[in-house]
């Protein structure tokens, strides 16, 4: 029995802490990315630097080595007419829906706390400064909600935080659906993503699903 043998056993390693002088003197971050970072910000000052400079990258410098750039965020506009109160998002695969709302949660709580939004300069200057509605609260479904230890399938469990979210939303309320009606038999889940967005069209001003 594990109790018998507790005194028979070696003790167990103290984890590191910070306060531990041999812990710090032995961290290091990977090289990899402490060079990749140099040649990242080499380039920001001089873009024709960006080369074969990084860790590991062939001597004789290729066309997509001297090309490569650090990835930059897609930039998404989402417009929603005044007479819309439910906007589907579709699209294939990793094609950034749950992105998409995330960022549009992300957008309104910024804006309820007084952060600025941003927002790309040209499109400022075309278009006028960004008009974010103000929301008294931000009801999410996003993400996979199974658990073993609920007892929660991932169709139960997108049904538990949905059903919170239809009795907690109200006429300033932003909900956000990932994958709505999702875990099941897609004619059942389409019936049963329709019912929701129809309840929630009828009491939530702006739903995004």
């Amino acid at each position: 029995h594990p109790l018998l043998l507790q005194r028979a056993l070696p003790p167990l390693p103290r984890p590191p802490s910070v306060d531990d002088n041999r812990f710090e003197r032995n961290f290091s971050s990977p090289g990899a990315w402490e060079g990749r970072r140099s040649v990242f910000e080499s380039a920001a000052q001089d873009p024709t630097k960006l080369s074969s400079q990084a860790p590991g990258s062939a001597s004789s410098g290729s066309d997509s080595d001297a090309s490569a750039a650090p990835p930059r965020p897609t930039a998404l506009d989402l417009r929603t007419p005044p007479n819309v109160s439910v906007v589907a998002v579709t699209g294939p695969n990793t094609g950034g829906k749950t992105v998409t709302l995330k960022t549009a949660g992300l957008m309104a709580l910024m804006a309820k706390a007084g952060l600025f939004v941003p927002a790309d300069k040209q499109e400022v200057a075309a278009y006028g400064a960004p008009t974010v509605a103000w929301f008294g609260s931000v009801l999410a479904d996003i993400g996979d909600a199974q658990s073993l230890q609920q007892n929660l399938s991932t169709f139960s469990g997108h049904i538990r935080r949905i059903k919170r979210v239809l009795a907690a939303s109200g006429p300033s309320s932003l909900v956000l659906l990932d994958e709505v009606g999702s875990g099941t038999d897609p004619v059942e889940g389409a019936a049963l993503a329709r019912a929701i967005l129809d309840k929630l069209a009828a009491s939530a001003p702006l739903t995004v699903a």
